[in-house]
């Protein structure tokens, strides 16, 4: 009896609503015109409305992922299929061919796992499991930029730091650093990048570099996967506009606060506040 009190009572709105969705898709124009006179229909087909709304914009954000993922993965298997006939062709009996498509191969290879590498860092990011236990900042900075100098030999980086002990993700923060300090190296016009550890109200990591910086039109934008403000500039370093997206989802899983003043032509400067 209940049940058919209550289905009796809703059975106009809920057929009313199957009628809607029926003629609605994620790519019709959104229009709702209140076709019935009570409030509480009115109110679900604002919320509908919203729902829809925001499911279109979660889609089209998935398409664009997914193209600009395809599009970079192209460019790298590319450059790759290039050396590998150039290498059947002229590999056994040219010396300086064997030796330039080597290390081509080699480069490209890097770059395509440390693209595949993000990509799949961006796609778990909100399933991780956060391991906090107490960690040494300085030990964990001393090791990401001994890392990297491995990687960029040529490259000098000035550290200042202490033994500043905190509970966080190790992991997850040697990313961070990574990524943070790897950018400055890339946009720093092979100048020194400065690295500072200190501890004041905060724990506070200052990564300052003094290359091409970025325009104030760019700053709103830093975080967004795939953005480049200069797409030359960024092919010629290998950027695939990853990084400070993954810096992103680190701060937010970690509670970091993050400032960034940055000038064109000058340099940047990134503040954590642990």
């Amino acid at each position: 009896k209940i049940q058919k009190k209550f289905y009796g009572k809703f059975k106009n709105s809920l057929d009313n609503l199957r009628i809607f969705t029926q003629d609605y898709s994620l790519d019709s124009e959104i229009r709702i015109r209140d076709e019935e006179n009570f409030i509480e229909f009115s109110i679900l087909q604002k919320s509908f409305k919203n729902m829809l709304m925001r499911l279109k914009e979660h889609s089209q954000l998935q398409m664009d992922f997914v193209n600009n993922a395809s599009h970079e993965l192209k460019t790298p298997i590319f450059i790759l299929k290039g050396y590998i006939e150039m290498l059947s062709d002229w590999g056994k009996d040219d010396k300086k061919v064997l030796g330039e498509s080597l290390v081509t191969l080699k480069a490209e290879t890097q770059n395509m796992q440390e693209l595949v590498e993000k990509l799949l860092f961006l796609a778990k990011s909100k399933k991780l499991i956060i391991d906090k236990h107490s960690i040494n900042l300085n030990s964990i900075l001393k090791d990401t930029i001994n890392n990297l100098i491995l990687v960029y030999p040529k490259q000098k980086i000035n550290y200042n730091g202490s033994d500043i002990f905190m509970n966080s993700d190790a992991a997850l923060l040697k990313l961070l650093f990574k990524n943070l300090i790897e950018n400055a190296i890339k946009y720093g016009n092979n100048n020194p990048v400065n690295v500072v550890l200190r501890k004041e109200k905060k724990i506070k990591v200052v990564i300052e570099d003094f290359g091409i910086g970025m325009s104030k039109e760019a700053l709103p934008h830093i975080f967004e996967r795939f953005y480049r403000e200069d797409e030359a500039r960024n092919r010629e370093i290998k950027s695939y506009g990853l990084g400070l997206s993954i810096v992103k989802e680190i701060i937010t899983l970690l509670n970091i606060d993050i400032q960034i003043e940055s000038q064109l032509r000058k340099g940047t400067k990134i503040t954590l506040q642990l």
